[in-house]
């Protein structure tokens, strides 16, 4: 993996962390849907910490 993928990974990852975390999630369903997207998200970063060590 190149450092510019990596990097281009990472900035689409914090760019859909923003969106999430931006979310109003009032109801309880949304608030579940919103904690597993930022749930993916942190599985999604820790294959990228694999994938550096």
């Amino acid at each position: 993996m190149t450092l510019e993928t990596l990097t281009t990974q990472l900035n689409q990852l914090n760019t859909r962390f923003d969106e999430i975390n931006t979310m109003n999630a009032l109801t309880p369903e949304e608030q579940w849907r919103k904690g597993m997207m930022l749930q993916q998200i942190g599985r999604e970063l820790k294959k990228l910490r694999k994938k550096l060590i």
